[in-house]
Order: structure tokens, then C-alpha cells, then sequence
């Protein structure tokens, strides 16, 4: 079994793009659609090696939780896709949409 990921996602073709691609590929695989339910994954003690965040929009919240991540979760590697980066300082790949799944795939691969 490889890692763990968090797939954040407000998509649900993406949710399920992600989730079996790295599921086929012996991944532990979590998915949620909202940010606030991604905290209460980590602090229920669920803390992932790898969170892809695919979130359309909502670019605030995202930023606040990135700055939540560094501020508790520092170890975490975070692969963001989006369409701009976002204003932080916190240490992330990030993906510009729209990305192939065999890309990611690989960026996880390479981080393991």
C-alpha cells in the first residue's frame, strides 16, 4: 500500500478521476468536497502524506487553509490545481488546470 492522500475537491468528476486512478494504484485514498470538512479529517487524526486540492472558486478559503497547513501541518505536501497560483508561503506544487491525471500520478509517485 502506498501513502495516503486527501483529495479536496468541489468537482465530482475530479473527485472520481482522482480517487480510482490513485486507488488502482495502491493509494490510501480520502476525498471531500469542502475545506472545512478536510480539517475535521485532520484533526480527527487523519493526517494524509499528500493533499491535492482541485477546488473551483472559494480562492479565500483555500488560502486560509493553506495557511491552517502551515500553521499545524507543516509536513504535508500539498499539490494545488487551479487556474493561478495562490498568495502563500506554504510550500506546494502547484498544477495549472486543466492538468492530466498521468501528471499527477507521477508528481505523487516522485514525492513517495
Amino acid at each position: 500500500m502506498n501513502g495516503n492522500v486527501l483529495v479536496i475537491t468541489n468537482n465530482f468528476q475530479s473527485s472520481l478521476t482522482y480517487t480510482r486512478m490513485l486507488a488502482g494504484y495502491g493509494y490510501a485514498v480520502n476525498d471531500v468536497t469542502t475545506i472545512t470538512d478536510a480539517k475535521v479529517h485532520l484533526r480527527a487524526g487523519m493526517i494524509p502524506a499528500i493533499i491535492i486540492m482541485d477546488m473551483k472558486n472559494h480562492v479565500p478559503e483555500q488560502i486560509e487553509f493553506i495557511d491552517f497547513l502551515s500553521e499545524q501541518y507543516s509536513n504535508i505536501q500539498v499539490i494545488h490545481v487551479g487556474i493561478e497560483h495562490l498568495n502563500s508561503t506554504y510550500d506546494m506544487i502547484y498544477m495549472q488546470r486543466p492538468v492530466q491525471p498521468e501528471h499527477i500520478l507521477n508528481t505523487i509517485t516522485q514525492l513517495n
